[in-house]
C-alpha cells in the first residue's frame, strides 16, 4: 500500500512549520512563509526517493501496458466499442507512452508529468477534460505501485501534481437545458426514429448511450402504470451500481409506435437495421438542426432538460 505524504503542520507553541516522517519531526521555519514552504517539499521529496524491496524499475511504456490488460479486464465490459469504458484511458496512456515511453519510472516525476499535461494543453483539450487525463495518468501509477511493480515512492512523488497544473486548459462553457421551441423545430425535421429517440430521452431524462442501447428484455417490470428498465451494461457498471429507467405512459407509447421488436434487438435502429450510437445520434440532430436553420445542440443537453423541469415541479 502507498504511503501518504505528511502534512505541513502548525506547532502552536513555537509558531514554527513542521512534518513527521517515519516518527521524526523535521522543523521547517516559521508557519505560513515560503522558506518553510520549499523546505517542506524538499524534505518530502528526499523522503520519498527511498525504494520499495521487491519493486522493479519498469519504463513507463512497460507500466501502461500492465495497466491496459487491467483496465480492460474491470471496464471493458461498459461502455460502448470493445474495450468498453477502458478507452476513457486511452488518450493519456498514448501520451505517456509517446513523450516518456523509455524513461525508467524511477527517472520519471513531477516535472516530466507537467510536460504531459502541457501537451495535453497544446492538443486544445478542455480544463475538464485535461484535469480528467491527468488523473487517469497518475491512477497508471497507483495501480502498478499497488501490485508491487513499481516503488510505491513513484506515484507518491506524482501526488504532488493537481489540478493547478492545468490552468492554461480551455475553459468550456457549463451544459445548459435545450428550449422546448428548439427541440419541437428539430424532431420536426428529422427521421421518425431519432425523431423517437429524442422525444424517448425528453422523457425520461435517461442519457444518450442508453437511450441507443434499450432493449426490449431490458424492460423486465411492465405490470404498473410505470414501467421499469434495467440496464445490465451502462456508465457506472464498473463500480457495482445499478441502473434503473422509469418509462411513464407517454414514454411506453413512443417504443410501442415503433412495432414489435426482438427481445434482445435494440428499439432504436437506423434505415439499415443497425443501432444507433451517441456518434451517430449526435449527427442526426445537428443535421436536423441545418435542415430546420437552428442551432445545433447536442443529445446530452436533453437530460439537462428534464432534470431542470423535475427540481421545478418537485
Amino acid at each position: 500500500m502507498a504511503r501518504r505524504i505528511p502534512s505541513y503542520r502548525h506547532h502552536k507553541p513555537t509558531g514554527q512549520a513542521r512534518v513527521t516522517l517515519d516518527g521524526q519531526d523535521h522543523w521547517l521555519g516559521k508557519y505560513g512563509t515560503k522558506a518553510s514552504k520549499d523546505k517542506y517539499d524538499a524534505v518530502v521529496a528526499e523522503w520519498l526517493t527511498t525504494t520499495d524491496v521487491g519493486a522493479q524499475d519498469l519504463t513507463v511504456a512497460e507500466c501502461c501496458l500492465h495497466f491496459w490488460r487491467f483496465a480492460k479486464s474491470k471496464y471493458g465490459k461498459s461502455g460502448k466499442g470493445p474495450h468498453g469504458a477502458a478507452v476513457s484511458w486511452k488518450p493519456a496512456l498514448r501520451l505517456l507512452k509517446e513523450h516518456h515511453g523509455k524513461t525508467r519510472v524511477s527517472q520519471f516525476g513531477p516535472k516530466a508529468l507537467k510536460r504531459i499535461v502541457a501537451e495535453m494543453v497544446k492538443l486544445d483539450w478542455s480544463h475538464r477534460y485535461c484535469v480528467d487525463q491527468l488523473n487517469r495518468a497518475k491512477q497508471v501509477f497507483s495501480y502498478c505501485a499497488s501490485e508491487e511493480m513499481i516503488p510505491h515512492t513513484v506515484y507518491e512523488r506524482l501526488r504532488l501534481v493537481d489540478a493547478k497544473a492545468v490552468e492554461g486548459a480551455r475553459k468550456t462553457a457549463p451544459i445548459e437545458p435545450v428550449d422546448e421551441e428548439t427541440v419541437n423545430a428539430t424532431v420536426a425535421s428529422c427521421l421518425a426514429t431519432v425523431a423517437a429517440m429524442i422525444q424517448f430521452e425528453r422523457l425520461t431524462g435517461c442519457r444518450p448511450d442508453e437511450v441507443c442501447r434499450i432493449r426490449p428484455c431490458d424492460i423486465q417490470d411492465r405490470a404498473g402504470d410505470v414501467w421499469i428498465c434495467q440496464l445490465l451494461e451502462h456508465k457506472s457498471a464498473h463500480h457495482g451500481k445499478k441502473r434503473f429507467i422509469a418509462i411513464g405512459p407517454r414514454a411506453q407509447k413512443v417504443l410501442l409506435a415503433l412495432g414489435p421488436r426482438v427481445p434482445g434487438m435494440n428499439y432504436f435502429v437506423n434505415q439499415r437495421g443497425r443501432p444507433y450510437n451517441t456518434d451517430t445520434y449526435r449527427r442526426a440532430i445537428h443535421r436536423a438542426c441545418d435542415r430546420a436553420g437552428i442551432e445545433r445542440w447536442s443529445p446530452n443537453r436533453l437530460r439537462h432538460t428534464a432534470a431542470t423541469e423535475i427540481r421545478s415541479k418537485f
